[in-house]
């Protein structure tokens, strides 16, 4: 049976950019300006030069050998110096990886015998701190370590109790002092003013309201200044019993939700005797009550009062949540034209999409101008309530703007025609609707706290490097959870030279493999976050997401409620 279509299109945009000829219609490919570098960038670059310190031998490195194959090598070129007898290998197990390796001649009572690895201070072996350390690096235990080490053939590794308080210890005070340099930079960045401008924002190891453990932080220029590290669980046998039980992991009572506020109180608490600042600006996500707590709390007295701040990211979702939320109540109820919410040309997800992305990009184009931010956000409004009937564009930027980017007063300052299409403007019936959202966030209490214009990108990201060392989906102890949010900080503030100076700190010379891998991470995560910055990047990204959500929306539309696409024994 023959195609009815084809099933690929020729790929576009492949190859060199052809610059744009006179009269040409091909836009342009333009890059966002290349002398604003990216968070990473900007974070990494200096520390990159820094791996230039460390001196090694190039013999300075591990190899996994076959003990038959080295007893045949001896046989062929070395002999006992006593008797010139024939030298055997072979090694006898310590302490997981750390083997006694024993050299003995087969005809006189000669023999050696030497750790294959060197011992530390804390009277562990090299070879099991690093391989604790770095199963714990990349979000793996003990049960991963003996899977690897099965599968390479290896002798059984170590228990990894043993390990993590010493790992803790390194990894909390190279932590402490990348937070301290860190205040210090934000400090620098703010023109020596101490009061700082300062994101907060809880995580927790388990969606919902029931997680054990959750992690406050602080971040200020990109970078963490302050954590607070919290968990519930207890194996104690009776509850009363842990104020005499030092070792205790739980150090919070209490409801999930209210690890953030006791986290925020504590961080400001202590701003002033960890690092001489105070967080005057608090940027949060509007989602708990820690900040009237942190009014009540006065930490500064009235010297020095926090004012609330609202993350521009957050307060633009709001825009498409409420109107998802819209669209999901009237369901397949007509409005006053006789047509649903959704559909062709109305209010479709893509559309919604849309609609908050034009919402995020009037409150950051007017960010420091309470009067243009609402005047922004109601042009948008009234841009997409134009028909060809009734256009209402007289709210839109000018064509002479250098900013403008209503396609009809450029249309008309060209005298060229102008059709407002579907996919850009909503009928009057969906637009009444909408109006009342449209209302609540273009108030100027709203937008008076979005006029700073920043994020808690950095606190989302911090999250993510956070639980990709912690997997959500393996509960773990206080002890491993320090463990690995000191080792997230620190790789997030420094990059991977962080997990050099950790093994410095534990006695180890970090040694030419694995200095020269941390360098590379380094540099491959500084080339991502600069190619994810580019202009051209955004528009793919931009492509797939609407992509996915009229797929999702066409899936919705077909899909008949009293005939479900799957169920047990249904066909």
């Amino acid at each position: 049976m023959p195609r009815s279509k084809k099933l690929f299109k020729k790929r576009k945009g492949v190859g060199k950019p052809v610059p744009n000829s006179a009269g040409s219609k091909t836009p342009e490919r333009r890059d966002v300006d290349v002398t604003k570098d990216s968070s990473s960038k900007r974070k990494l670059n200096k520390n990159v030069s820094s791996y230039d310190k460390y001196k090694y031998e190039d013999s300075d490195v591990y190899d996994i050998i076959s003990f038959k194959e080295l007893n045949s090598l001896l046989g062929e070129i070395a002999s006992c110096r006593k008797c010139r007898g024939q030298l055997s290998v072979f090694a006898t197990q310590i302490n997981g990886l750390n083997a006694m390796v024993n050299v003995v001649c087969g005809r006189c009572e000669f023999s050696v015998r030497k750790q294959n690895s060197v011992s530390l201070p804390s009277k562990n072996s090299d070879i099991n701190v690093r391989l604790v350390y770095g199963m714990r690096c990349i979000g793996k235990g003990e049960e991963s370590a003996k899977m690897l080490c099965g599968i390479l053939n290896l002798r059984s590794p170590p228990s990894f109790k043993r390990y993590t308080k010493v790992l803790t210890e390194a990894t909390k005070s190279v932590c402490q002092e990348s937070m301290r340099q860190a205040a210090e930079d934000a400090v620098e960045e703010n023109e020596g003013s101490r009061d700082l401008t300062c994101s907060f924002d809880g995580t927790w190891q388990k969606r919902g309201h029931c997680s054990q453990n959750g992690v406050i932080t602080v971040i200020s220029a990109g970078k963490v200044l302050d954590i607070s590290i919290f968990s519930k669980y207890c194996r104690c046998p009776k509850r009363l019993e842990r104020e005499h039980l030092p070792t205790c992991c739980a150090n919070f009572e209490g409801s999930s939700g209210k690890m953030e506020t006791h986290g925020v109180m504590e961080l400001y608490q202590r701003s002033q005797a960890l690092y001489n600042v105070r967080y005057k600006f608090y940027l949060g996500d509007g989602d708990s009550s820690a900040f009237s707590t942190i009014e009540e709390l006065k930490p500064y007295g009235d010297e020095c009062v926090p004012v609330k701040q609202e993350c521009v990211g957050h307060v633009q979702k709001r825009m498409g949540t409420r109107l998802r939320k819209l669209k999901t109540a009237w369901g397949k109820k007509k409005l006053a034209d006789n047509l649903t919410m959704g559909g062709r040309g109305r209010l479709t997800l893509d559309a919604i999409a849309k609609i908050q992305i034009y919402y995020g990009l009037a409150i950051r184009r007017n960010s420091s101008n309470l009067e243009n931010m609402k005047a922004a956000v109601w042009s948008t409004f009234f841009h997409l309530l134009s028909t060809d009937e009734n256009p209402s564009h007289s709210m839109c930027p000018k064509a002479t703007d250098e900013d403008c980017w209503c396609k009809y007063n450029k249309a008309v300052a060209k005298n060229e025609p102008y059709k407002h299409a579907d996919h850009l403007h909503l009928p009057k019936a969906v637009m009444d609707e909408v109006k009342d959202i449209f209302r609540a966030l273009a108030d100027p209490t709203l937008l008076k706290k979005c006029l700073h214009g920043n994020t808690q990108n950095s606190n989302e990201s911090l999250n993510n490097v956070i639980w990709s060392i912690l997997p959500k989906r393996v509960f773990v102890m206080r002890n491993v959870l320090e463990l690995g949010v000191y080792d997230a900080v620190s790789k997030f503030n420094e990059g991977n030279i962080a997990r050099c100076r950790i093994l410095e700190a534990l006695g180890i010379n970090p040694g030419y493999n694995c200095v020269s891998t941390m360098k590379r991470f380094d540099e491959v995560r500084m080339s991502k976050a600069e190619k994810a910055v580019q202009e051209i990047e955004k528009k793919c990204r931009q492509r797939k997401a609407s992509a996915k959500r009229k797929l999702e929306e066409a899936f919705e539309a077909e899909e008949d409620p009293d005939k479900p696409s799957y169920a047990a024994g249904e066909y």
